[in-house]
């Protein structure tokens, strides 16, 4: 799946992988699981972010940064497990 392809899923479903709006950690993490069992599947590696993790997937060019602050509830503004963004980036600068 190429970023175009991920993101195009990501509008028409409002979902990741399974994953979305109001998904918690834990289900975020059943997602990355199961998606480390499709065949040519993107290694996804995670960074702390000081308050976020990134979940990156380097061979498609997309991260997602999620709220991991367990101080933070859901409400009105995004709280613990929460989808910050989603990016779509280039290993090398575009022409």
């Amino acid at each position: 799946m190429t970023g175009i392809e991920l993101l195009a899923s990501f509008i028409r479903t409002g979902r990741l992988h399974g994953i979305g709006i109001g998904s918690t950690l834990g289900e975020a993490d059943r997602a990355r699981q199961e998606l480390g069992r499709i065949s040519g599947a993107p290694e996804l590696t995670v960074g702390d972010q000081g308050g976020f993790l990134e979940y990156r997937a380097a061979a498609s060019g997309v991260s997602v940064i999620v709220v991991d602050d367990e101080e933070e509830e859901r409400g009105y503004r995004v709280g613990h497990g929460d989808v910050w963004s989603v990016s779509l980036w280039a290993p090398v600068r575009a022409r």
